[in-house]
Order: C-alpha cells, then structure tokens, then sequence
C-alpha cells in the first residue's frame, strides 16, 4: 500500500496537502477512484478510507484520497477555511496527482459531495461519476442560521479589522466544537448548488434515515437541483450520517462496482 505523500501548493494559496495515490502494478487502464472527505473528516482516521483502498486493490483500480486544507495532515488553520480553499485544493489534486489519462469516479462524503458537484462543473471531463455518502451541500446557510446575532455581529466587526474571526458550533463528534469562519459563511454563498446545477455524469446518493446531521430528503433536493437525469437514491434503514458500519461500506461497495460497470460496461478487473 502507498504511503502518505504531500503536495506543496505555491502563492498565493500556499500550504502542502497530505495524500495518497495507489497505482495497480502493473498498470491498467481502468478508471480510478477518489475519496473526497467530509467537513472536520481526514483519511487517516477514515473508515470509508480503508474500505475503499481494499476495494480498488482487489478490482485493480487506481486509488486517490486527500487531506482538505487544515484537515488531518494538510497544513492550515480553521478559520481561514473555505469552500472554494478546498474546491481549488481538489482541482491541484486532479491536475498535479491524479492520472490524467483517465477520469475518476468521485466518492464525496457529506461535504465531499458538495466538492464533488463543483469538480464535475468545473472539470467535467475528470468525473466519470459521483457517488454520494450523507452529502451534505449548501451547508454553511444552516451554520449562519444558527449563529446568535450578536456572535454573527462580533464575527463581522473581527472580519472588518482583519482578523481571523470564528465561531465554536457544538458537535457531538468534538467536544471543543467546530470552528466555523465568517470567510467560510460568507464564501459559501459563492459555492451554493443551485438549481439546474450543470452536472450531468451519473450520480449514486447513499443516505441514512437516521442521519441526525442532514436529513435523508436532502438526497432528493440534491437530485431535483442537478441536471444529470441519472441519479439513483438508496436509503439506509438505521443509517446515520456517517455510514461506517460493515453493512454500510458492503452496500457502498455494491454500488461502487454498479456505477462503475454502467459507465464502463468492459471493464475487467480481478474480483
């Protein structure tokens, strides 16, 4: 298996983004796969991350995953995080890493689905396919709804004086809670998917019923905002949002195989 390696990204977005890239040897021309990770999620301490680099061994498909900017093992502070940080980190991803003889299947858990519905836009020829786990798009509108006015005040005076300005959102997944920025609440109006979101590749959306962070309608708002007239929505009886049980990564791997052999009805590999 690879190890971690680290990219380094130049002015003016600067900083090193930890990942991992596993080519079958000897090498094929099978489709590849990316793990894109949620808000607050890294590979290292991912389930979905170990599952999925198992499956592609097996099915000799190249492997990619990454670390989001100040996530896991990428350089980076909270507070200056953003949706179109990570969305430019991604697109470093595929230009500098990826193969480039070859597009992906994207993999985007809760916000790595959002990131994954820009990619397809901006990067259309680089998404075979998206498969979605509890995604979770449009987000930081909820996050600002939340915020207590006079925090979302202090937030914006900080900002105007130049600093970086946050506020902690309680989770049950941190007890220090999550930092959310005003560059994030505010950069995120820049990122919304919108209706008619031009996004046609083939779309898997997985969903728990018991998702407590992003209700399992969400999939079907996602499926009516995105023009692709492929979309498949399977949900999960007793599923929460992070869908790491061994059923869940069982049903994400049935799936994976059955979005990959649509788009590539030759493809041979070695399961």
């Amino acid at each position: 298996m690879a190890t971690i390696s680290h990219l380094t990204r130049l002015a003016p977005l600067t900083g090193t983004i930890a990942y991992k890239h596993i080519i079958p040897t000897p090498p094929t021309t099978n489709p590849g796969i990316l793990l894109i990770n949620g808000f607050y999620s890294s590979f290292s301490a991912s389930l979905k991350h170990t599952h999925l680099e198992t499956h592609c061994h097996t099915r000799t498909l190249p492997y990619l995953t990454y670390d989001h900017y100040a996530h896991g093992l990428s350089s980076g502070k909270m507070e200056d995080f953003s949706i179109s940080r990570a969305a430019d980190d991604l697109f470093h991803i595929l230009d500098s890493v990826a193969l480039s003889d070859r597009p992906y299947i994207f993999v985007g858990s809760s916000m790595g689905l959002w990131l994954s519905l820009i990619a397809a836009k901006e990067r259309p020829h680089r998404v075979a396919g998206i498969v979605g786990l509890g995604g979770a798009i449009n987000f930081t509108e909820k996050f600002e709804n939340e915020i207590p006015a006079a925090e979302m005040d202090r937030m914006r005076a900080e900002s105007d004086e130049g600093l970086f300005s946050f506020w902690r959102r309680p989770s049950s997944y941190n007890p220090d809670g999550y930092i959310i920025g005003w560059k994030l609440l505010q950069d995120g109006k820049k990122c919304k998917i919108g209706t008619n979101f031009p996004v046609t590749c083939p779309i898997e959306l997985i969903h728990g019923l018991n998702d407590a962070d992003v209700p399992y309608e969400e999939a079907v708002n996602i499926s009516h905002l995105v023009k692709s007239p492929n979309v498949t929505i399977t949900l999960v009886k007793g599923g929460n949002h992070r869908l790491s049980t061994e059923q869940d990564l069982s049903l994400l791997s049935t799936i994976l195989d059955r979005l990959t052999k649509s788009i590539y009805p030759s493809l041979q590999n070695s399961q």
